[in-house]
């Protein structure tokens, strides 16, 4: 389907879910689509909707299922979306969006999915954000939001996606955050973020994507034995790296290039027969590279460069056949 939508659509007063995604729509959201009153249903995900959401999309007050994702809108999100109470479900990520996030959001209590990632949102994350307890998945990332991350998002205790990374956010990570238990995709990288890296962290013993990349950071992780991917690149992290690393047998890949890590590269990271991608360059990192590397026979990236390693090759690095890149 190609073209705009037709006006006539409004006629259907009855109707309770619209679903056009994945077509060739063009133009703008019509406002005889926010006059159907009835609607709890309304996706036009993956077209390519251009002009602003209509602030009449109040109309709605039925709405609890919202997707707008992969179109080319404009403008704000409109403050009005704040009175759609039923709202459970509320998609707006990748369009060209800018402005702030309503700081109303929170009236909308019924909320478990929020995405607004990849618009040109600004100003700051809402500070009680935290009120929407039923929320799982809060994706912002990609955005140009500043300040600190909500002391309040530590009241989320469903959340399993957290994704606020590629923004301009400044300040520590909550101390608190260890209530968030249910917590598995965790994205931070890409910011400004400072301090140390919470102990809680370490105690969250269901997450698989770890993403604290190019930040000001310190500290290490815990023992997080389902991860799949660990990214602490472009930190301030030092000291060794720990022997316990050993222990994420999931992992498939790790990038703890560019931090000031010290002291020699561990025995235990030949317990990474998982690992395709392995990142340890511009550190400070010394010593031989151990010969259980070769252990790691579905590597395809190994970087060590710019450390002081010194000694031989290992022999055992003829085991790994499927690398297309070794530095």
């Amino acid at each position: 389907m190609r073209g705009t939508i037709s006006k006539f659509i409004g006629y259907f007063k009855n109707l309770i879910g619209l679903a056009l995604g994945g077509n060739q729509l063009a133009g703008p959201i019509l406002e005889s689509i926010v006059n159907l009153e009835n609607l709890k249903f309304l996706s036009l995900n993956n077209n390519g909707l251009t002009g602003s959401i209509p602030a009449s999309i109040v109309n709605l007050e039925k709405l609890s299922y919202l997707s707008l994702v992969n179109n080319l809108l404009t403008g704000s999100i409109p403050a009005s979306i704040e009175k759609l109470e039923k709202l459970a479900h509320v998609d707006l990520g990748n369009n060209l969006l800018t402005g702030s996030i309503p700081a109303s959001i929170d009236n909308l209590e019924k909320l478990a999915y929020v995405d607004l990632g990849t618009n040109d949102l600004n100003g700051t994350i809402p500070q009680l954000i935290g009120n929407l307890e039923h929320l799982y998945l809060l994706r912002l990332n990609n955005n140009k939001l500043t300040g600190s991350i909500p002391a309040s998002i530590v009241n989320l205790e469903n959340l399993s996606s957290l994704s606020l990374g590629n923004n301009l956010l400044t300040g520590s990570i909550p101390a608190l955050i260890d209530n968030l238990e249910k917590l598995a995709y965790v994205d931070l990288g890409t910011n400004d973020l400072t301090g140390t890296i919470p102990a809680w962290i370490g105690n969250l013993e269901d997450v698989w994507f770890l993403d604290l990349y190019f930040n000001k950071l310190t500290g290490s992780i815990g023992n997080l034995e389902k991860l799949y991917s660990l990214n602490l690149s472009f930190n301030y992290l030092t000291g060794p790296i720990p022997e316990t690393i050993g222990n994420l047998e999931k992992l498939t890949a790790l990038n703890l290039d560019y931090n000031q890590l010290t002291g020699p590269i561990p025995e235990t990271i030949g317990n990474l027969e998982k690992l395709t991608r392995l990142y340890l360059s511009d550190n400070k990192l010394t010593g031989p590279i151990p010969e259980t590397i070769g252990n790691l026979e579905k590597l395809t990236y190994l970087y060590l460069d710019h450390n002081e390693l010194t000694g031989p090759i290992p022999e055992s690095i003829k085991n790994l056949k499927n690398l297309k890149y070794q530095i």
